[in-house]
């Protein structure tokens, strides 16, 4: 690897040669307008399970809140802390 970079070492060349390992940045990665759509899309998901599963109501909490959390992060609509505080709060909130 060194003898491709010639020696130089440089992070800055490595990125100068490889663009597309250049990190993302999260918080731009969908405009409000999308994160507001896909936010709206777990969350008619997540009562679909709570409302209509045949499930005692644990179970239905339970899902419901798995399905808004796993899609919230598999949509990365938005960033990973919020996520994760959202779904210790659902929790704490469900009852679970």
């Amino acid at each position: 690897m060194a003898g491709r970079l010639r020696g130089t070492g440089c992070v800055l060349s490595i990125m100068e040669e490889r663009p597309h390992l250049v990190p993302m940045d999260n918080d731009a990665s969908y405009p409000p307008s999308r994160r507001a759509w896909l936010m709206l899309l777990a969350l008619s998901a997540a009562a679909a399970c709570l409302l209509w599963l045949p499930l005692d109501l644990n179970a239905r909490k339970g899902l419901a809140l798995l399905v808004f959390i796993g899609l919230l992060w598999l949509t990365e609509a938005l960033p990973l802390p919020v996520i994760l505080t959202a779904g210790a709060a659902g929790c704490a909130a469900a009852g679970l």
